[in-house]
């Protein structure tokens, strides 16, 4: 049977992956907002998302031309001994048009009859041109 880890050890799990995702980022850009680590209540899952949600702004010749968000719910395996990441997502938009994103990578580990990663491409936005 495996061992039966407690949320401490999940938040740490997840706040090393944060720390680690922040690092990460801000090697490329300075600027970008820090990844935390947030308890869902009542549920054994961790949200690492960055805190306020702004995005991480990529840049091109210093000017702000893409914008990443990134999301991941974690929990421990099925054996309750690594972070896994039940669900994900990156959502890609123009600078110029944070509301609709461009295209979206999204992937669920435990995907019943849906591909467990998939894209979505906005092709009919004006800043995809």
């Amino acid at each position: 049977m495996a061992p039966d880890p407690g949320t401490d050890d999940l938040q740490q799990a997840a706040a090393d992956f944060a720390d680690e995702l922040t690092r990460t980022v801000q090697w490329a850009n300075p600027e970008c907002v820090p990844f935390r680590a947030m308890g869902v209540e009542g549920r054994d899952r961790v949200v690492v998302a960055q805190s306020p949600d702004t995005g991480i702004d990529l840049l091109v010749g210093g000017e702000k031309l893409i914008l990443l968000k990134v999301r991941f719910d974690c929990a421990f395996d099925h054996e309750g001994r690594f972070l896994a990441v039940e669900r994900s997502h990156f959502h890609v938009s123009a600078a110029v048009s944070k509301k609709h994103p461009l295209f979206r990578f999204e992937y669920e580990r435990s995907a019943n009859r849906t591909p467990s990663a998939h894209f979505h491409i906005h092709a009919h936005r004006d800043s995809m041109t």
